[in-house]
């Protein structure tokens, strides 16, 4: 691992957060990043802090919920780290199932509870009557929906592609 390719992120693989990440290393040239996947944004700033990483991407803002608690607390009581970037991430999500099911076949929905939440009208039209399980990313609901048939996640792409990948 290089140093310098080092960027931290909230995971896990798939999540908005490594979509972000991804970009800002191409937005640096960097080919080949090294993504370390952290649990909570206070993990991100430690492996900054710490000299795990070179960068660390953490979400600032959003759209539905306001500024980044966490995020914001971090960069004013516990690091001496500045932003360098900024990179605006549309949230775009996805109803994903595994291949061989179909809508009939979806009892249950999970995703992150803000994925479930901006979903809920288009929830409420095409799958009434399903119930809704909180997970903790989107990312994790597209890896459930992979494994089970009559669960659907809703995710973005990338943890769409990487869930179908890993089966």
């Amino acid at each position: 691992m290089s140093y310098d390719n080092s960027i931290a992120f909230l995971g896990p693989a798939g999540t908005y957060s490594n979509e972000a990440a991804l970009r800002f290393a191409a937005r640096l040239g960097i080919a080949e990043p090294h993504l370390v996947e952290c649990t909570s944004f206070d993990e991100v700033f430690d492996c900054v802090d710490g000299g795990v990483t070179r960068f660390g991407v953490v979400g600032k803002e959003n759209s539905l919920e306001g500024p980044v608690t966490a995020t914001l607390d971090n960069f004013a009581f516990r690091t001496d780290a500045v932003i360098l970037a900024e990179e605006v991430v549309d949230v775009s999500h996805c109803l994903v199932a595994h291949p061989d099911a179909d809508l009939a076949d979806i009892v249950r929905v999970a995703s992150h509870p803000q994925g479930i939440a901006q979903c809920r009208r288009f929830l409420a039209t095409e799958l009434p009557g399903r119930s809704t399980l909180a997970v903790s990313s989107t990312a994790e609901s597209a890896r459930m929906a992979a494994a089970d048939i009559t669960c659907a996640g809703i995710s973005n792409a990338l943890a769409a592609a990487s869930a179908d990948s890993t089966e």
